[in-house]
């Protein structure tokens, strides 16, 4: 199998580039990643200046109290202390919600970032899959999950949505946490990406917080922030259930580096501003490219990666081969059920490599390059 075949089947998730380089003896470096969506333009400096000063600290282990970075978040994010639940990625924080919390049934929208899955049948929790996706049309099945969901159970929202890219605003969300919590149903809101949106009190949920017992928030400071290799993630909920979790997880399982760069990415205003100056700019022009281009629908998207949908998943298929030849990877949708081969999916990136791969794809697509 050649390049591009390998990088479809044996890499199952994004940013996987060391293990692709190790497979086929490249370096990692030489390697074009558009299958991560991770911030180009991170870490901030001011996270790179503090880590290079505070490498003495991984003599000692790392508070467990989390002390300060739940400080940074409380002041940013308006919210008590105690309120706070730190963890070692969003994927931990959301593993000890759901270990925890133990619904009757996990509830999850599909296509669906994958964890979700994995964490359920983990703790053994059966899953209830509700498609977004109706004959190539994105719906929000709102009546459904009313129609569906009973007391007990869980249901988790990945908002912006990964893979698919759009985001819900809090307006639309609200009438559907009211109405679940009259039922004594979980709401899980995964806000990984919510820090790439510029004005998120139209789309965050953290402000409910405070009047919604049944609403958990999780959010991640590994996209936004480019610190993947560190990871940190935290959840906004019940101060009684946060202190129920503290009682029973690994204390050390967010390392002291992770905590120290947390705490300065979250009060670098300046950095998230240039972040969403980036990006809008960026987002106008694949509007003007991929969006414009017949051969190629892009889904809307609000975040710091698109979807896009070819006509035929054979397309798609070949295409991914041939930049897989060129060592520059998308991140194919196969596992992302009920999406089928012709989608995939792309990470902006600097603005050179982001043309770079346009012109690729463009000339591809015109039938200039053969695969």
């Amino acid at each position: 199998m050649d390049a591009g075949g390998d990088i479809m089947n044996a890499i199952d998730h994004g940013g996987r580039i060391y293990e692709y380089a190790e497979k086929h003896l490249v370096d990692w470096t030489e390697i074009e990643d558009f299958s991560a969506n991770i911030n180009p333009l991170g870490p901030p400096q001011k996270v790179l200046d503090v880590l290079s000063e505070s490498l003495q600290q991984i003599q000692h282990y790392p508070d467990r109290r989390h002390v300060m970075v739940k400080r940074v978040l409380s002041m940013r994010l308006s919210l008590a202390e105690d309120q706070i639940l730190c963890g070692n990625g969003a994927t931990e924080v959301i593993d000890l919600l759901i270990e925890t919390l133990r619904p009757s049934r996990l509830a999850i929208l599909t296509p669906a970032f994958q964890g979700y899955e994995q964490v359920a049948r983990r703790w053994g929790i059966p899953l209830l899959k509700i498609s977004m996706i109706i004959e190539d049309s994105l719906v929000f099945p709102m009546e459904k999950l009313l129609a569906d969901l009973r007391p007990g159970d869980g249901l988790i929202i990945n908002n912006p949505h990964n893979p698919l890219g759009f985001a819900l605003k809090a307006e639309e969300l609200l009438p559907l946490l009211e109405l679940l919590e009259t039922r004594e149903v979980y709401m899980i809101i995964d806000e990984s990406f919510m820090d790439f949106l510029p004005d998120q009190t139209l789309w965050s949920m953290i402000p409910s917080i405070k009047n919604h017992r049944f609403l958990y928030v999780v959010r991640s400071a590994t996209k936004m922030y480019a610190i993947p290799g560190l990871r940190f993630g935290y959840m906004v909920g019940d101060a009684n259930l946060v202190a129920l979790i503290e009682t029973k997880r690994d204390g050390w399982s967010v390392n002291q580096l992770a905590q120290t760069a947390a705490s300065i990415a979250y009060q670098d205003k300046a950095f998230d501003e240039r972040t969403w100056r980036f990006l809008d700019i960026e987002k106008h022009w694949i509007s003007q490219t991929w969006g414009k281009h017949p051969s190629v629908e892009v889904l809307p998207f609000h975040a710091n990666f698109f979807l896009v949908r070819f006509s035929k998943e054979r397309i798609a298929t070949q295409l991914l081969e041939m930049l897989g030849n060129k060592r520059v990877y998308l991140r194919g949708m196969n596992g992302f059920e009920p999406l089928d081969n012709r989608y995939l999916r792309v990470a902006i990136k600097h603005h050179e490599q982001n043309v770079k791969l346009w012109n690729l794809v463009e000339a591809f697509l015109c039938g200039s390059l053969s695969t």
